[in-house]
């Protein structure tokens, strides 16, 4: 993810002249029936999933669709589909308007409309469900039984045969549908593992395993199905399931192994828990983890299976909102619109005024560019998902569906709500009994079902949050300034700054999400997706909050100039409240290496930008000591039980006047910005930061000096006596 501004295409080329319709399979009949805009789509969309909805009441916004082509609807009425290819054709044609409208060619970007959906029907019959069941029908010939477990491995064996094999396809963009298993080879794409999970469960519920269950964690997807039910689970290979599984009367299926070597076909269709047995695998693999951390390691302290608290998707709605979610609107992250583009007024930017061409040849502006319409698809069939419920226990779909809106806000996004205060869990926003935007709310919903519903084990949701916030809070300081009067204190405020304290609040989510990390048992390969995370938040802390923006390096200017500028606080309170939670996240990072016993994360180095010391160096010496005084007014912690930071908080009850120094530069300013509510973090865990600590203590000092002595590790002598030594060990 880039700092470059958003812009979006509307392309207007017909998909009739790319090659992804000539590959489908039309028959000519004048019959078949087209999508031509986005209403219809909206309104084959509810003919199909909503009516294979088990809710019997429906949402009064969606009874508010009108149906605007009636003879669509009757034509939907007198060919109904089957339940069981619903999915199937869904995902299908999710993936082809992302394939035909983010390729990374400009003269291989369609506009999404018309769509053949008659010919998505007819290729997903024709060239997946037929071949499955033939297939299938061989298996029975050659064995008496089949279970489960060896349908899963046949039909995911299947699904990694038809397309180009990858051995890694972590990075594979747009490879998330049933539409990449039937076209991948065409545009040289591999499945990736939602993709490959997805395929999967559509194969065995179309085979009759109607417990096929899709199964998410935020970096993994797998396959769960029942041990006892109408498809005769799974026998004698069940056994192998832990008794936490049995009890939910659940079993699991990896069937997202890449590649097609025989190793990889092996791996498809065992139970997770057989990722974590004891082979040699860990050897080849290289893993860098202790023979303690592996038998530690299981689907309960692991973050790629959610600590044993994944998202069962048990109704083709709610899969159907997965592949929503998991749709990728992203065409280019580093977008440049030169002079020779010809830019006909399709890339626009987030209020939909055409981007204008660069000044000159030397002029260089990089956007992150998106597909406008599939943005609009995305958000809209989700709320139509929303409305119908199928998104209450989904906090990945409802935070989509916020990004959604930020991107392409409609009316409704735009709304003012309210705070459900029904939760057990309490809201972390200072706003807690006012209005806030329908997007704030949708992702502080995610938050409070991932707290209730998941044993508070995502760091996305957190994630989500704090970007809002942090855009939010950025954005007060562009454009012109300006201010107003505040009649009732008889005082000017200035507004570019009134939101400053959202930069807190943003710090304050990422946090959070570091606390979550935490709390899992850190091993290589099943932390990496997750270290990265934490080390994007420290580049947003240190790029976006931390500094602020430097001149850019132009031929005039040296890239020596282009340095970065500590951020000028126009209130001092909120400086003290972000530095509190920036040691906040630093804080579960380093408790979850004290916990795991080795330094693992890089980007806490001493040579590292985004270094402790480094990061504190852009606070001036009077705001660090202030937060050095929060951070010891309460004792340290030994540990910290679910969602207990928000136990160690203290909430500021004033708005003051504060006048703040940059540690770059001498000039102040002053503002009475602060909400009554501003929150700092008072009480780390880690040992490194403990109020007598030498962390703390070079954080006093005039000039920071955090060096390997600062960032050791302290570990206890083997005797058990008072004496301990200092140990950098490294994974």
């Amino acid at each position: 993810m880039t700092n470059n501004k958003p812009a979006y295409e509307n392309p207007t080329t017909s998909p009739q002249q790319s090659e992804h319709w000539s590959h489908l399979p039309h028959d000519g009949n004048i019959n078949d029936r087209i999508i031509h805009n986005l209403d219809e789509l909206k309104q084959m969309f509810c003919s199909d999933v909503l009516r294979i909805s088990k809710e019997d009441d429906t949402n009064e916004t969606t009874n508010q669709i009108k149906l605007q082509n009636e003879s669509l609807l009757e034509k939907n009425k007198s060919n109904v589909m089957e339940e069981r290819i619903t999915l199937a054709v869904w995902s299908t044609l999710l993936g082809y308007m992302e394939a035909i409208s983010t390729d990374k060619r400009s003269d291989k970007r369609y506009d999404l409309y018309p769509i053949p959906y008659d010919a998505m029907i007819r290729l997903v019959q024709n060239e997946f469900l037929l071949p499955l069941t033939q297939q299938q029908q061989q298996q029975q010939q050659t064995q008496n039984s089949t279970t489960h477990r060896a349908t899963a491995k046949e039909v995911s064996n299947y699904i990694f045969t038809n397309i180009p094999s990858k051995s890694n396809v972590r990075d594979e963009k747009h490879a998330n549908s049933l539409y990449i298993v039937l076209r991948g080879r065409a545009i040289s794409k591999s499945i990736d593992c939602f993709g490959a999970a997805l395929s999967t469960v559509i194969g065995l519920r179309y085979l009759g395993y109607h417990s096929s269950t899709l199964t998410l964690s935020e970096d993994h997807a797998y396959e769960s199905h029942s041990i006892e039910g109408e498809d005769g689970g799974g026998g004698e290979d069940e056994e192998e399931e832990e008794e936490e599984e049995r009890k939910k009367g659940m079993a699991t299926c990896e069937v997202a192994v890449p590649g097609n070597t025989i190793s990889s076909r092996a791996k498809r269709g065992r139970s997770i828990y057989k990722t974590f047995s004891n082979d040699k695998g860990n050897e080849k693999n290289k893993r860098k983890i202790t023979s303690t951390l592996s038998s530690r390691l299981t689907p309960g302290t692991s973050w790629l299976y959610m600590n044993r608290h994944p998202v069962y998707c048990h109704s083709i709605p709610k899969i159907i909102a997965a592949c929503l979610a998991n749709v990728n609107c992203l065409i280019d992250e580093n977008f440049q619109l030169l002079l020779d583009n010809n830019n006909d007024g399709s890339i626009v930017d987030t209020d939909n005024n055409c981007i204008s061409h660069p000044n000159n040849e030397n002029t260089k502006q990089h956007y992150c560019l998106y597909s406008g319409p599939l943005y609009d698809v995305k958000r809209d069939l989700l709320w139509i998902l929303y409305d119908e419920g199928h998104l209450s226990d989904f906090p990945f779909a409802l935070c989509e569906l916020g990004d959604c809106e930020e991107h392409r806000t409609s009316s409704r996004g735009e709304s003012w709500s309210r705070l459900d205060r029904s939760s057990p869990s309490p809201s972390l926003l200072p706003t807690a009994n006012s209005a806030i935007l329908t997007i704030e709310a949708l992702y502080d919903k995610a938050i409070q079902v991932s707290r209730t519903q998941y044993n508070d084990g995502q760091v996305y949701p957190y994630c989500y949050a704090g970007h809002y916030h942090k855009d939010a809070g950025l954005l007060t300081n562009k454009g012109t300034s300006s201010s107003s009067k505040d009649e009732q204190n008889n005082v000017m405020i200035d507004i570019e700054n009134e939101n400053e304290y959202r930069l807190s609040l943003s710090v304050q989510f990422y946090a959070e999400a570091s606390r979550v990390a935490s709390g899992y048992i850190y091993e290589w390969g099943d932390s990496l997706q997750l270290t990265k995370v934490m080390a994007k938040l420290a580049d947003y802390i240190l790029d976006e909050i931390m500094t602020a923006s430097p001149q850019p390096a132009t031929a005039t200017h040296s890239k020596s100039n282009n340095r970065r500028v500590a951020r000028t606080w126009h209130d001092k309170n909120n400086a003290i409240s972000t530095g509190t939670w920036v040691a906040a996240f630093y804080d579960s990072l380093l408790y979850w290496e004290e916990k795991t016993g080795c330094q693992f994360l890089p980007f806490l180095n001493v040579g590292d930008a985004r270094s402790l010391g480094k990061m504190f160096s852009y606070f001036s010496v009077d705001v660090r000591r202030d937060i050095v005084n929060k951070l010891t007014s309460l004792p340290m912690a030994e540990t910290t039980p679910v969602n207990s930071m928000q136990s160690t908080v203290e909430t500021s009850s004033s708005s003051t006047t504060a006048t703040t120094q940059s540690t770059s530069s001498s000039s102040t300013t002053q503002s009475t910005s602060s909400p009554s509510s501003l929150q700092f973090f008072t009480s780390p865990r880690s040992k490194r930061m403990g109020p007598n600590g030498m962390i703390l203590n070079a954080l006093r000092k005039e000039k920071v000096s955090i060096g390997d002595m600062e960032l050791a590790i302290i570990v206890e002598s083997c005797d058990g006596g008072r004496r301990s030594r200092r140990a950098r060990t490294r994974s």
